[in-house]
């Protein structure tokens, strides 16, 4: 993995040397650098990789104003940081650069809906999160590949449907009103609904999700949870 991320790294840094003024090869090598963060186990290397990246993201957004992949791969950073304000502000620019685009309109509810609920599921042993995408790519995870077993009974009606919740389901349903089968943003809505104490709704999207869903450990997973509520 190291070797293939130094190749990639010599690669892309040729490639901005005879290029200087091609953004895709900073939004490279930021993501390049947020690859590096991933195998870091140290804080302190990790943030040198992410701050490295966050600068080779605003040199492609220098050459070009409007390049959404950059805004989102900000974006991650910031979100990595835990600096959710930040994250969410250059995800709506990203949406704003590629309104047509449903990966970054899920993203941008992923990350309302965390940022609504990291103060309660910072106080309990459930780590609860809308279902990612791979943050060193400019692609969605498949959406048959949820999280659907995740433990979030520590929480269950204990989350109020505040203003980030009610963003992120507006988002949400907005997807699912263009793309009816995209299962992470119905399990978002599900588990927004089931954190917040809405049991009928959370039903609903999870029986939904079990129709979306193709394989059976996922279906299993997903009855699984809804034996709970």
């Amino acid at each position: 993995m190291l070797v293939a991320l130094y190749n990639g790294r010599k690669n892309t840094t040729d490639i901005i040397a005879l290029e200087p003024d091609n953004p895709t090869a900073y939004v490279h090598l930021a993501i390049i650098n947020m690859a590096y963060a991933n195998q870091e186990q140290s804080d302190e290397e990790r943030k040198h990789f992410l701050d490295e990246a966050l600068q080779l993201y605003e040199q492609a957004i220098q050459k070009k104003s409007n390049l959404a992949s950059a805004y989102y791969g900000e974006a991650v950073v910031y979100e990595r940081m835990a600096n959710y304000d930040q994250a969410i502000e250059n995800i709506n620019k990203a949406v704003a650069a590629a309104p047509n685009s449903i990966n970054y309109l899920y993203e941008a509810g992923r990350m309302l809906f965390n940022r609504g609920i990291v103060n309660v599921s910072s106080k309990n042993d459930s780590q609860i999160a809308a279902p990612p995408i791979d943050a060193t790519t400019d692609t969605q995870t498949a959406d048959n590949e949820l999280s659907a077993n995740q433990n979030t009974s520590n929480t269950r009606g204990n989350v109020s449907m505040n203003d980030d919740l009610r963003a992120a389901t507006t988002i949400f349903n907005q997807i699912i009103a263009a793309n009816p089968q995209h299962a992470n943003a119905t399990y978002s809505l599900a588990l927004i609904y089931e954190i917040t104490g809405d049991t009928a709704n959370a039903k609903k999207y999870y029986e939904k999700l079990v129709d979306i869903v193709p394989d059976q450990v996922t279906k299993d997973a997903i009855l699984q949870k809804l034996s709970t509520l």
